[in-house]
């Protein structure tokens, strides 16, 4: 039941039935953290083929409250800790 944040959102909840949401491209760090917590979004999923650089951002500014948890040549998911 948990909210994964992606680029891409109706992509990811077409194909994987996982309920998702995006983000304002151009936000900032303090802009996306509050996006997140309104939405309780868990789960961060990252794309090598499709860049989210705001996204990226956000999750490297808080990498003391993220897990890498999953990884593979395409992708990355973070889960907030």
């Amino acid at each position: 039941n948990a909210l994964i944040v992606f680029k891409k959102p109706l992509v990811l909840a077409r194909y994987t039935g996982r309920q998702s949401m995006s983000h304002t491209p151009d936000a900032s760090v303090k802009q996306l953290q509050e996006q997140f917590n309104q939405k309780e979004a868990s789960y961060f999923l990252l794309y090598s083929g499709l860049p989210d650089e705001a996204l990226e951002n956000y999750l490297k500014n808080q990498s003391k409250n993220m897990a890498l948890v999953w990884i593979d040549q395409d992708f990355k998911l973070y889960q907030k800790k």
